[in-house]
């Protein structure tokens, strides 16, 4: 049996996992993303308590592996606080937003997760990121 939710968002935690779901679900709109974090007095509570956490455990010229980057919220803080930022996402809207949102700051091109960063990765051996972010 299949569960949608009213509210359109991803199935509960106890039904079966489905990455395309999750995955077309925030295909559908990656402004809205960008924005979840300041529609709210609750939700910039939270933009602050999560940025507070990166700028006291992040330092300058650390490598970061950021799963779940979205559009690139977090992204934006990582480089300013002067990180190598690669990021993966499970949706590819998600992802284009990041690249477009990171245009401005000299990113390393994203990665597709899980499918590049669960797999071998030739490009960033273990131990070459020291710091993983994931929201």
């Amino acid at each position: 049996m299949d569960f949608e939710r009213k509210d359109g968002g991803p199935p509960p935690a106890h039904s079966k996992y489905d990455p395309s779901y999750v995955a077309a679900f925030y295909d559908r709109d990656p402004e809205s993303e960008w924005l979840r974090l300041v529609r709210s007095p609750l939700e910039e509570i939270k933009l602050h308590i999560h940025e507070h956490y990166l700028r006291k455990y992040m330092t300058s010229e650390i490598r970061v592996l950021e799963i779940g980057a979205g559009p690139g919220r977090f992204t934006k803080t990582l480089h300013e606080l002067g990180c190598s930022v690669v990021v993966g996402d499970i949706s590819a809207k998600q992802l284009e937003a990041n690249m477009e949102n990171a245009c401005q700051w000299p990113f390393e091109i994203p990665l597709f997760w899980p499918r590049k960063i669960l797999t071998a990765d030739t490009e960033h051996p273990p131990g070459t990121l020291p710091a993983v972010v994931a929201r």
